[in-house]
């Protein structure tokens, strides 16, 4: 114990906002070899959690037999022990992987998102400016240039590009609310070049150009932004960039457009009847909480029956992760200056006067704080009505869940008609917005057909699946698919949704592992157990698996508590049965063989489904 206190009293600083740094005690630490570095961009990137072996192997070695891989990587943890020096210990083993133990702010992108959230949460454009700076400050060149073609980290990279771009339009905004409009231009167009097609990035011009008395000039950026992307992508652009050519063209702009009501950017596929019910129940009941899987679409339709209703405000918690930070991110929301005081309070005094309706976006991560600010608003505004997305309840006895499940599947007759079949009509669409033009006979439409199956109906699957037609051939994509948890990289942007890019979308494991991450570890081992049964399970085999793993408690608890987590589906009749998603399962089966079992489906004889 007095050695890990020690190690944690000497400074340990990981940067990988540029190429790769390793600082031990204020001083660099050379890391040679890229095979090095990149398992030490690994490490840092899990953020203190457990790296598992399995996962280290296959992505630094996956051509390489396990023993000589295994080998490799305890050479190597071994090295970096040595480059900690006095740190050495913060490197820990566990029974499955290794840990890189970073306390708050030595990793260079904890020290962004800090700054980043700090300049959103006050109410002085001055301070805000101030605060980006910094943040702007510690990128320091291409990001883990030097750590080579490791799959994770090139898509990591490109998260951080899209934080990038992020915290530059937050500076943007800052400096033109403070004054510095002329220097927001010259700012702005060296990020629109970086980012032609980024909507965003050209409205902060636009106002930047109006501010400074260019107004033909901002006019003229946003018809060339226009024809930019319709030639390139042939999408339309948000109604914001329209909302904002009217004001410009009308008078002066000293700042910013008020946002618009949070809206999708594309009509609901295959949601129109689901749309329907939970408006009726929203004018039903006072609490009303949509929930379902990772990915399935309810974020999407929320902000779409609000964009229906009058008086609506929109809470977006995904980019939240303190649950003290969610008073001030309602207030935020509010449009309240920044206060000392009861934030909750002034909320709640706003809301009283104000909107009808509040819908909080994403707050599974965050519960026992959305729940305490549920409680009270519903307490002390007697008029108002939430929504709330979440992947389970809140667990509030006025609470109303309406449970929102993947879309419709084709049968396996196909025909001229399942083209109109929601999974398949949404893959088309998306399809067609990637590549202008994309038509299909019989055969491509059975392997359409095939795939939105394979991906369980799951919108965010077949978005991300129809979104490589980019690059990739209908029959790569197909042949494909069974490394659907991470081949698709990246979801595409929703415009005038307000939410922004959102890291649990970028891969379909990232999403599932969101959920993942929430459970207590007696559930995730009981999860993984229950991936092995391809036809679902009983109660009684549950129970069963949940007892022999030492799940403590009812074992019947930690089914539900599954259920609830939307990692499970509970197919409620005289007799019920339970099934877990096929993406779900292979995560599961891949977090198994993570934990050294191999995964396999010798237990779906014992299912108790005869």
């Amino acid at each position: 114990m007095r050695r890990a206190a020690a190690a944690d009293s000497v400074s340990v600083g990981v940067e990988v906002l540029g190429p790769l740094r390793l600082i031990v005690a204020g001083a660099p630490v050379d890391v040679p070899g890229r095979k090095r570095r990149a398992l030490l961009a690994l490490l840092a990137k899990a953020e203190s959690r457990v790296v598992a072996v399995a996962d280290l192997l296959e992505w630094l070695w996956p051509a390489e037999p396990a023993e000589p891989a295994r080998a490799s990587l305890h050479s190597h943890i071994r090295r970096l022990r040595q480059h900690l020096g006095p740190a050495a210990t913060r490197l820990e083993n566990t029974h499955d992987g290794y840990r890189l133990v970073l306390l708050p702010g030595e990793l260079d992108l904890d020290r962004v998102r800090d700054l980043l959230r700090q300049a959103r949460q006050t109410a002085d454009p001055a301070r805000g400016y101030q605060l980006l700076t910094e943040a702007r400050q510690l990128w320091r060149g291409p990001v883990l240039a030097d750590t080579g073609t490791v799959a994770p980290l090139l898509a990591w990279a490109v998260t951080l590009a899209e934080l990038r771009l992020e915290v530059e339009a937050e500076y943007l905004d800052r400096a033109l609310r403070s004054g510095h409009a002329a220097q927001a231009v010259g700012l702005a167009r060296e990020a629109l070049a970086a980012e032609p097609l980024r909507e965003p990035l050209v409205r902060l011009l636009m106002r930047a150009l109006a501010a400074t008395g260019r107004r033909s000039d901002a006019l003229r950026e946003g018809y060339a932004f226009r024809r930019r992307l319709v030639d390139q992508s042939g999408l339309d652009p948000s109604p914001a960039l329209g909302q904002l050519e009217r004001q410009i063209a009308s008078g002066p702009v000293t700042g910013p457009p008020p946002d618009p009501a949070a809206t999708p950017a594309d009509r609901l596929i295959g949601r129109e009847a689901a749309a329907s019910a939970l408006q009726r129940l929203l004018g039903e009941a006072r609490l009303v909480t949509l929930v379902g899987p990772g990915g399935v679409g309810k974020s999407r339709l929320a902000l779409a029956v609000a964009h229906r209703l009058d008086q609506v405000q929109v809470l977006p918690l995904a980019g939240v992760f303190d649950p003290a930070a969610v008073p001030h991110a309602l207030a935020t929301a509010l449009g309240l200056a920044d206060t000392a005081g009861d934030l909750l309070g002034a909320s709640g005094a706003l809301l009283r006067a104000g909107p009808q309706l509040l819908v909080v976006d994403n707050g599974e991560h965050l519960l026992p704080a959305v729940r305490q600010l549920v409680r009270r608003l519903l307490a002390t505004c007697p008029q108002l009505t939430v929504l709330v997305t979440s992947r389970e309840r809140l667990g509030l006895a006025e609470e109303r869940p309406f449970r929102l499940a993947p879309l419709p599947l084709p049968d396996q007759r196909g025909g001229p008609a399942v083209s109109q079949v929601p999974s398949v009509a949404l893959f088309l669409t998306r399809a067609r917005q990637v590549r202008p033009g994309f038509a299909v006979d019989p055969a491509a439409l059975r392997m359409i057909c095939d795939t939105v199956r394979r991906l369980d109906g799951i919108p965010l699957a077949i978005e991300l699946a129809a979104g490589r037609l980019a690059t990739l051939s209908l029959a790569d994509l197909h042949a494909r698919l069974d490394r659907a948890l991470d081949l698709f990289g990246e979801a595409a942007e929703r415009d005038g949704a307000g939410l922004g890019p959102d890291p649990r979308h970028r891969t379909l494991r990232d999403s599932i592992d969101w959920s993942y991450q929430l459970l207590d570890d007696p559930t995730r081992r009981l999860f993984r157990r229950l991936s092995l049964f391809p036809d679902g399970f009983d109660l009684a085999t549950a129970e069963r698996l949940a007892s022999e793993l030492g799940v403590p408690g009812d074992p019947a608890s930690a089914l539900a508590r599954l259920v609830d987590a939307s990692m499970v589906d509970a197919e409620l009749g005289e007799h019920p049965h339970y099934r877990m998603l096929g993406t779900l399962r292979r995560f599961g089966l891949d977090r198994l063989a993570a934990h050294g079992l191999p995964g396999h489906s010798g237990h779906s004889g014992h299912s108790g489904r005869s």
